[in-house]
């Protein structure tokens, strides 16, 4: 059994400010770190480090040997990526308030909006009936990749970050058996912002979906058939937060496979995120799942 994770990479432009500049307002950052993400990328790293043999699928431009190589580093397979020598790979910028470690990014898509039909077509055809499939909202065809996959019979995993209006209101969610959302995303989804309130909505609009929302420094919950579990968050001296939902999702989507319970897969999840937080960048922060069954809380 392996894992595709079909998804954005990008290089991020990281800025360590005194806080998130406002409308009009020009400031000066304290220091520029350039690394690597994407949330496709984030994930793919997590599902590694925790365990899974990843394949990722996704596509760079001639400026994208730093994404590549850090798949590489981690043990990703790159066989599937794409690399077009004509184009600029995606990119954000981050700023980031240095005392609380809160971000604000801009996501410029490049590579990742070229994502197209056949290319997804020719890497679908690589993976059999029971493997994974993992998905977010930063790429082109998401709705036809994901569609392609659960038509194959693999698990569709998918984080719909960034979310817009429109995914909100979508049916995209027919294809997924894993659904990972924060609280902003439920409420947009559902017009609550209870927690329960939302697992119960989205529960019963897409019934096949295992929804797992995560509740930020309260920690994260998932529906059983038993009801709602909950588990606490871990506390830390935040650094920096980009990159802790992926860690949260590629971990707990790692740990399922892996036969993990959900209760296990969320202590562990919460655990890793914790730890990743405390680093600077998304993808180097990410931790080894030998680390997290070391830490001490």
């Amino acid at each position: 059994m392996k894992i595709l994770s079909f998804g954005s990479l990008n290089i991020d432009y990281n800025y360590k400010l005194d806080h998130i500049v406002a409308p009009g307002e020009t400031i000066s950052s304290h220091d520029l770190i350039v690394t690597c993400g994407g949330k496709g990328l984030n994930q793919s790293i997590a599902l590694r480090k925790a365990g899974a043999k990843v394949l990722h699928a996704g596509i760079i431009g001639y400026d994208g040997d730093m994404l590549k190589k850090a798949l590489e580093d981690a043990g990703v397979d790159t066989t599937l990526l794409k690399i077009d020598p004509n184009s600029k790979s995606g990119h954000t910028i981050i700023q980031i308030e240095e005392k609380t470690a809160q971000n604000c990014i801009i996501v410029c898509p490049g590579t990742n909006g070229m994502v197209e039909k056949d290319y997804i077509d020719e890497v679908v055809s690589h993976f059999e009936p029971g493997d994974y499939a993992v998905f977010q909202n930063e790429i082109t065809n998401v709705d036809y990749a994901m569609k392609s996959c659960r038509e194959k019979g693999l698990r569709v995993v998918f984080n719909p970050s960034p979310m817009t209006r429109e995914l909100a209101a979508s049916d995209i969610y027919r294809y997924v058996d894993d659904l990972f959302i924060n609280e902003v995303e439920g409420e947009q989804m559902t017009g609550t912002d209870d927690p329960e309130a939302i697992l119960q909505s989205l529960k019963e609009s897409w019934p096949q979906c295992r929804v797992i929302l995560t509740l930020g420094s309260k920690g994260a919950v998932i529906l059983t058939e038993d009801g709602p579990y909950y588990q606490k968050a871990y506390p830390c001296e935040a650094v920096d937060t980009t990159g802790a939902g992926d860690t949260f999702s590629g971990y707990f989507t790692a740990l399922s496979m892996a036969g993990k319970t959900p209760a296990e897969a969320l202590e562990l999840s919460c655990k890793a995120s914790s730890l990743a937080v405390r680093k600077m960048g998304a993808a180097a922060s990410i931790p080894l799942l030998e680390e997290v069954l070391a830490a001490k809380f």
